[in-house]
């Protein structure tokens, strides 16, 4: 068949191609990770700081929720980079 263009060859150039794309997007994917959820928690901590008045502020229980907020930030897993 003369239309006919599709060859083994070419099959596994494209999907050679394909794999090494998802082999360089997966570690950014995993580097971004833990970016994305320190900007998720940063993002709520700042809500409830901006909801809170100034009478509230000094209540304990605020107080223990935002520090405990900011420890899971501080613990999240920072990317490696060298294994």
């Amino acid at each position: 068949m003369p239309g006919n263009n599709l060859s083994l060859s070419k099959i596994i150039t494209t999907l050679s191609k394909t794999l090494d794309s998802i082999n360089q997007i997966i570690p950014l994917y995993r580097e971004a990770k833990p970016l994305l959820n320190n900007l998720k928690s940063s993002i709520n901590i700042i809500k409830d700081w901006g909801t809170k008045t100034s009478s509230n502020i000094v209540d304990n229980k605020n107080i223990k929720n935002i520090r405990k907020k900011v420890e899971l930030i501080k613990n999240i897993n920072n990317p490696t980079f060298f294994q």
